[in-house]
């Protein structure tokens, strides 16, 4: 799937400046890296956030303390 978009004049010449210095052969192989990176990080944040949401239940924060408490942690 392909699609087209327009970049304003003022950010395409801004690109093309910046992949002077790098390894890009064109500014749509910078967007495209760029966008990829940008995807990525987004998914990982959202993974992250999942992850914060799980909870120990009171059930289990009693254990977990009282274990730490028998092995001196605590």
């Amino acid at each position: 799937m392909t699609n087209i978009i327009t970049l304003p004049k003022e950010l395409a010449e801004k690109l093309q400046k910046k992949i002077k210095e790098t390894d890009f052969a064109s500014i749509q192989d910078y967007v495209i890296y760029a966008l990829n990176q940008l995807v990525v990080s987004e998914e990982n944040k959202e993974e992250i956030s999942k992850e914060e949401e799980v909870a120990y239940t009171p059930e289990e924060e009693e254990e977990l303390k009282k274990r730490l408490t028998e092995q001196g942690y605590i």
